[in-house]
């Protein structure tokens, strides 16, 4: 650490930036998040990009600062305009979320183009995103595609269910979807894994494995996705493959629905 804190104390913006790191993870020190906030502050000021992107996502997300979307803007385009295209993913993100006003995603786009021009996955999964669902243009499936296909050859696996969502709507080609929902799944992506073990349960555009399909759904659960939960439940409660078990339904549900799943919520309501 000490070399660190020497680093900060004359005036080195990375030194200074990973003193505030320090304080805000509790490495080697106390969480201390005002401390962090002070040295973050200094780094940014002092140039350094990441500095800025982190203090950004604070204020934004309100994180041990009291919230402030201006201030988290102005941090996010003055790392965008020096070239950090996740700062230019985040200025997209924010007209998309409604955090800036931008009625015809005009804003958006520009900043997804630029981040998807210097490199950034998640820039391309989001034009993909604004052709597929006509947002400040025309739906355009086929550019979508292309998005997406982009994206997920630059490893972002959401992009990888994107695809496989068009490949059911457009194309209603089961079999290549779940091939795209298994290449998401084996890169971790959870919503992959539901998708996946969705089509195994139920024998569609693939030969039918519920064991399988409860292996990826637990595997989902145990980092927290509701929507495999859910899944967990109603294989439980209607004896989908396995044992029927009203019990453990019930406990699923209930971790569901804990955490905002409707269907679980309601399915706990018809159990009761």
């Amino acid at each position: 650490m000490q070399i660190y804190v020497e680093a900060a104390e004359t005036g080195n913006p990375r030194g200074m930036r990973a003193l505030g790191q320090m304080y805000a993870n509790g490495l080697g020190v106390a969480v201390d998040v005002p401390l962090a906030i002070l040295w973050l502050q200094k780094a940014a000021d002092g140039g350094d990009v990441r500095a800025m992107l982190l203090l950004a996502c604070r204020y934004r997300d309100g994180r041990g600062v009291e919230e402030d979307i201006p201030k988290a803007m102005d941090l996010f385009h003055r790392a965008a305009e020096l070239g950090d295209s996740e700062a230019m993913t985040s200025l997209g993100c924010a007209y998309v979320d409604g955090l800036l006003p931008d009625p015809l995603m005009s804003g958006a786009r520009t900043w997804f183009e630029r981040g998807a021009k210097a490199g950034d996955a998640e820039s391309m999964y989001q034009l993909g995103f604004l052709h597929e669902h006509g947002m400040g243009m025309p739906k355009d499936p086929g550019a979508a595609m292309d998005w997406y296909r982009k994206a997920a050859g630059a490893g972002f696996s959401l992009a990888m269910v994107s695809i496989g969502d068009l490949c059911k709507s457009v194309g209603g080609d089961l079999s290549q979807a779940v091939d795209w929902y298994r290449k998401a799944s084996e890169a971790g992506c959870l919503l992959g894994k539901v998708y996946l073990g969705q089509h195994l349960m139920r024998g569609t555009g693939v030969p039918r494995n519920p064991t399988k399909a409860m292996k990826l759904f637990y595997e989902a659960a145990d980092k927290g996705d509701k929507g495999a939960m859910y899944e967990i439940a109603r294989a439980y409660e209607k004896g989908d493959g396995i044992g029927r078990d009203l019990a453990r339904a019930r406990e699923w549900y209930k971790k569901a629905a804990a955490l905002g799943s409707g269907p679980a919520a309601l399915a706990l309501q018809s159990l009761d």
